[in-house]
């Protein structure tokens, strides 16, 4: 977890260390981080069928793992079946079905931290952005 020069909380987890050898020999690491919410790979949706708002939908995949529904400005409804997948296959299906952007967020007052997912409307485009474009680090 790390605070940014504009005073926003990041939070990356370790995807690969490789150790190396620069050109005179001397050894350095080199780390490789990805944002937090790529740990919903590690997370499996057996059956979900949720209907209705953004949040009710979202709040029924990350069920069971350790992020919270922050604000959900998206309106409107929409029902999706998420049968056999990763979480994080389920959160890239929620931005195909209900539109809108998916944000990361994390607070922290210094001692521990809350890591929530929000959920707004796409104001620039009526596009549904891809996964990875909707998601913000």
């Amino acid at each position: 977890v790390w605070v940014d020069r504009q005073g926003v909380v990041h939070e990356h987890i370790v995807d690969e260390i490789e150790r190396l050898h620069d050109d005179s020999g001397k050894p350095y690491t080199s780390v490789t981080c990805i944002n937090s919410i790529n740990e919903t790979w590690d997370d499996y949706i057996e059956d979900k069928r949720p209907s209705g708002s953004v949040a009710v939908a979202l709040a029924s995949i990350l069920a069971g793992t350790r992020w919270e529904v922050g604000d959900c400005d998206q309106p409107g409804s929409a029902s999706h079946t998420f049968y056999h997948l990763k979480v994080r296959e389920g959160l890239s299906d929620l931005l195909k079905t209900w539109g809108g952007e998916l944000e990361t967020v994390i607070e922290t007052d210094g001692r521990s931290h809350t890591d929530t997912c929000e959920w707004s409307r796409n104001a620039e485009t009526s596009k549904v952005p891809s996964a990875s474009r909707g998601l913000k680090t």
